[in-house]
């Protein structure tokens, strides 16, 4: 899913997580692997957002979803994984 400006600034009040910006030469090795998303790193891995499966009317809920992990301790690269849903959610209708 690419978020958009706002829904980057939502995500990042309500998670802190930092978004890696599009322009980035990362960003775009990253949407060449996995598609057009809004990609976020942390010490654990590579994630997105995707919608939630529990939508109600006037809420837009995305959930954080891990697609890739690190190979080695080093973090210079890293591997596909089953999509695992993590227990974050947040409402990009405010």
């Amino acid at each position: 899913m690419k978020l958009t400006a706002m829904q980057i600034a939502i995500i990042e009040r309500e998670t802190e997580a930092k978004a890696i910006p599009e322009d980035d030469e990362v960003a775009t090795s990253l949407t060449g692997q996995f598609g057009d998303h809004t990609f976020y790193l942390d010490p654990n891995g590579l994630y997105v957002f995707e919608r939630s499966n529990d939508e109600k009317q006037g809420r837009e809920p995305v959930a954080l979803v891990k697609i890739a992990e690190w190979v080695d301790e080093s973090r210079t690269s890293i591997s596909p994984i089953e999509p695992e849903v993590k227990p974050v959610i947040v409402d990009l209708a405010q």
